[in-house]
C-alpha cells in the first residue's frame, strides 16, 4: 500500500488534526485513535509512527504561522492608520496652499516692473487703470492717468 505525501495531508486536513491534537491534551496516540474514526484516509497518507513525529512540530508551526500572522495584521492596521493621517495632513496642506497660490496668481497679473516717469512710478493696477505714484514728504501721491499709457500726455 502506497503511503500519501503526510505534509500535504496535515495541510488539507489541518483544522480538524489540530482541533483533535488539543483536545486530547496534545497526545499523538490519542489523537492518532480518535482521527482514525474522523479521516480513515489517515492509515492512508502516513503511518502512526510518522504522524506522532510530524503532529507536535506541525502544531508549533501552526501556532507560530498564527502568532506571526497577527502581528502582520497589526503592523497593516498601524499602516493603514499612518496612510490615513498623511492623507488628511495633505489635505491641510492643501487648503494651506491654495490661498498662497491665489495671493501669487494675482500678484503675477500685476505689473511688477514700474515704469519711471520723470521721478514718478507708473503702474498698471487691478482694474486696468494706469496711475503714477510717488512720495514726497514721507507721503504718497498718486495720479490717474487712464485706460492707455500715452508717454506724450504724461511728459510735460
Amino acid at each position: 500500500m502506497k503511503k500519501n505525501n503526510p505534509i500535504r495531508f496535515f495541510l488539507n486536513h489541518q483544522e480538524t488534526i489540530l482541533t483533535a491534537f488539543e483536545q486530547n491534551q496534545s497526545s499523538p496516540k490519542r489523537s492518532w485513535e480518535i482521527l482514525n474514526k474522523t479521516l480513515p484516509e489517515l492509515k492512508m497518507a502516513m503511518s502512526q509512527n510518522t504522524f506522532k513525529q510530524y503532529i507536535s512540530v506541525f502544531s508549533l508551526v501552526i501556532k507560530e504561522t498564527g502568532r506571526v500572522r497577527q502581528k502582520l495584521d497589526n503592523k497593516e492596521l498601524e499602516i493603514k492608520k499612518l496612510f490615513k493621517k498623511i492623507s488628511q495632513l495633505e489635505f491641510k496642506l492643501d487648503g494651506v496652499k491654495a490661498p498662497i497660490s491665489s495671493i501669487l496668481s494675482v500678484r503675477h497679473k500685476l505689473d511688477n516692473n514700474p515704469n519711471r516717469i520723470e521721478g514718478w512710478n507708473v503702474r498698471q493696477s487691478k482694474d486696468g487703470y494706469y496711475r503714477c505714484y510717488r512720495k514726497i514728504d514721507k507721503k504718497l501721491y498718486s495720479i490717474y492717468i487712464g485706460k492707455t499709457l500715452n508717454q506724450k500726455i504724461v511728459r510735460p
